[in-house]
């Protein structure tokens, strides 16, 4: 006991001295974090002051802060700067090539990240330049660094509050801004003018390598950021691949009893989300509708086929993508083989299980795509509670309308939308026939696409041709057992 109590005090003693070195090397946040005790001990916290903290501003913040720290650590910054400043000769011109990319920079990293990356790169640079001239170009960099940053909404945490709370898109920042950045940047530039013309040679013997494997990393972190939405969709699949292929449950009844359940996950969450401006104005820029140049302003066609946003194209590329898969690949072969008759697949080697977990997978993720279309196209970006009514059900009947054929797919879901957009349009129309004074009614527009549906599945039943009936083993369960 006494000997480990002793490893024991030594280890604490030495946590101790690590926290002691951090606090003592990071000065800025030792003091910051003294006046906030300060502040707390002479004004307590109450309900006021939790209110008026804008958590959306942090979390935005913290990402990109952890982002920008990812880009600094493995290199990124400095090796673009040593690429912009290669072919600088002169004292003049390399001052002028800092300052305007401290300027720039901080519009994308915030001031502070800016003054971070360059400052020391700008000491190593100027090594043979003289000391009143490195002392000139840091302070200038310094102005140029909080200048810069005024211009885009990310540049410092004042203009993300200012940009959340004042709800601006980021075009409107800009164009208000833009003008007094361009000044700036002039007499900035003009002030570097200020230095002798004399040619220096640029020091890079001590360049940092570039973390390529660091870069890769980040990179892919990011992407599985960009994937978080669309994995949201495959959890709830699993639940039901889980259901469904291991435990053999009733397919019917596990997809209504999980509909029910995802409705109410869905306005758990979405309930964060029912401000207007909850997913800020910048996000919604990305996914307004895009005109294709020249195509979008052929007549009648142009803006009904060439005008929307990139949701719309995504999801006819896909259907594009996966006729090719189904039809015309080994795989897309072995997946029907596995809907039409599980066990001769499975005779000829096919993992049947395998192929069912992975295909209903990704199903479910591209079912969350659609449902993050509603929210942010649709509903502009705010949430509505049962916001997506009914439209899973449209898109049951959109598959058994094309006959499981992607390529009709495309097809029927412009034919579907048109009857939902003519429901928006006619609502509560009056016209005049033969005396009579008829008004449209959006509801039994709405019933149009059900419709239909029913009517392709009388002609599908009465037809019964083979390349238009659904798979042979559509909601049955397979037992390999039983093959």
């Amino acid at each position: 006991m006494p000997l480990a109590f002793c490893i024991f005090h030594k280890e604490q003693n030495h946590m101790v001295k690590r926290i002691l070195q951090y606090f003592r090397r990071e000065t800025v946040l030792s003091a910051a974090l003294v006046c906030a005790l300060l502040s707390f001990l002479l004004t307590p916290p109450s309900d006021i002051h939790l209110q008026g903290i804008d958590t959306t501003t942090l979390l935005m913040l913290f990402s990109l802060m952890t982002i920008v720290a990812g880009f600094r650590r493995m290199g990124a910054l400095d090796a673009v700067s040593r690429k912009l400043t290669r072919c600088v000769t002169t004292l003049r011109g390399l001052s002028a090539v800092m300052v305007a990319l401290c300027f720039v920079l901080s519009m994308l990293v915030t001031n502070d990240v800016a003054l971070l990356t360059l400052v020391p790169l700008t000491l190593l640079l100027f090594r043979a330049g003289g000391q009143k001239s490195t002392i000139w170009t840091v302070v200038l960099e310094t102005v140029a660094a909080n200048l810069g940053s005024m211009v885009t909404p990310i540049g410092n945490p004042q203009n993300l509050y200012l940009y959340t709370s004042g709800r601006l898109t980021a075009l409107d920042f800009l164009t208000l801004l833009a003008p007094y950045a361009a000044v700036a940047l002039a007499l900035l530039l003009a002030l570097c003018l200020l230095l002798p013309k004399e040619r220096v040679a640029v020091d890079t013997s001590a360049r940092a390598p570039l973390a390529r494997k660091m870069l890769t990393l980040y990179g892919a972190l990011s992407a599985l950021a960009l994937l978080a939405a669309f994995g949201a969709g495959v959890l709830g699949s699993l639940i039901y691949a889980i259901l469904t292929v291991s435990f053999k449950a009733n397919q019917n009844v596990t997809g209504l009893t999980l509909t029910i359940f995802g409705t109410g996950i869905a306005n758990l969450f979405g309930s964060n989300y029912t401000t207007s401006g909850a997913l800020g104005e910048g996000v919604m820029s990305v996914f307004k509708s895009v005109s294709i140049p020249g195509l979008s302003n052929l007549p009648y066609v142009g803006k009904l086929l060439f005008s929307y946003n990139s949701f719309v194209y995504f999801g006819v590329v896909l259907c594009i993508v996966l006729g090719i898969y189904i039809n015309h690949t080994s795989q897309g072969r072995s997946l029907r083989a596995v809907g039409e008759n599980p066990a001769a697949a499975d005779a000829m080697g096919v993992n049947v299980t395998l192929y069912k977990y992975v295909h209903i997978l990704l199903g479910g993720g591209i079912c969350a795509l659609g449902g993050a279309y509603v929210i942010i196209v649709t509903c502009n970006g705010l949430w509505t509670y049962n916001c997506i009514n009914g439209l899973g059900w449209i898109a049951v009947a959109l598959v058994i309308f094309s006959t499981w054929n992607p390529a009709k797919a495309i097809f029927g879901a412009y034919l579907f939308g048109a009857f939902r957009g003519m429901g928006y349009k006619l609502q509560n129309t009056v016209i005049s026939l033969l005396g009579m004074k008829i008004t449209f009614s959006s509801q039994l527009l709405d019933m149009v696409p059900y419709v239909a549906t029913i009517v392709v599945l009388v002609i599908i039943t009465m037809r019964k041709k083979k390349e238009n009936q659904p798979p042979a083993w559509l909601s049955r369960s397979y037992f390999r057992e039983e093959r």
